[in-house]
């Protein structure tokens, strides 16, 4: 059986640093600054160490802007990792990439400003053809002509928008594409 370990002592600087949750690279900064916690053969006093680096400060701080080589080997396998599933999945057509949706977008966006401008002249139109209407039967009937109730023009506006929105979602994105295909 064996016995435990009463001085604590680690076989490695990496096994140092994982035993006391730090970073590696301060680790060895501590053994460059000359730390007696470090053996000949390699192994690590880590009681030792932990004094020296309590006495020691500057070390851990002149190392806390520096990136961690292990996060940012971590981080950059994370990032090869995705832009691998987001070729797969472009690949599969489940991903489209924005510069080649764009356009799309842009072209929609225009139908859609397009469609909405144009709903004050369908609006002054419609007015007119009811004030019309309310003239010509107040004429008719021999009687002083009618105001539009404010909530017909809310009806006739909600109409409008409706019909401009409508229309946008009918409309057919292959022929956009199609479209912007033929102007380039």
């Amino acid at each position: 059986m064996k016995k435990p370990n009463k001085t604590r002592i680690a076989s490695t600087m990496s096994a140092a640093a994982g035993a006391l949750g730090l970073r590696y690279d301060i680790v060895k900064a501590a053994r460059v600054a000359g730390c007696a916690a470090f053996r000949a053969n390699g192994t690590v006093h880590l009681a030792a160490l932990k004094r020296w680096l309590k006495s020691h400060p500057e070390i851990a701080r002149s190392l806390q802007d520096l990136p961690n080589k292990q996060v940012e080997q971590a981080l950059k396998l994370r990032a090869e990792r995705q832009l691998a599933e987001m070729k797969t999945a472009e690949a599969a057509g489940q991903l489209v990439r924005a510069s080649q949706i764009m356009p799309t977008i842009e072209a929609v966006g225009r139908i859609a400003r397009q469609r909405m401008l144009q709903i004050p002249d369908r609006m002054h139109q419609l007015f007119a053809l009811k004030m019309q209407k309310i003239l010509a039967d107040a004429y008719i009937q021999g009687v002083a002509p009618q105001a539009i109730e404010p909530l017909d023009i809310k009806d006739m506006l909600a109409t409008e928008i409706k019909n401009a929105l409508r229309s946008l979602a009918e409309y057919d994105v292959k022929q956009v594409l199609a479209d912007i295909a033929a102007q380039n």
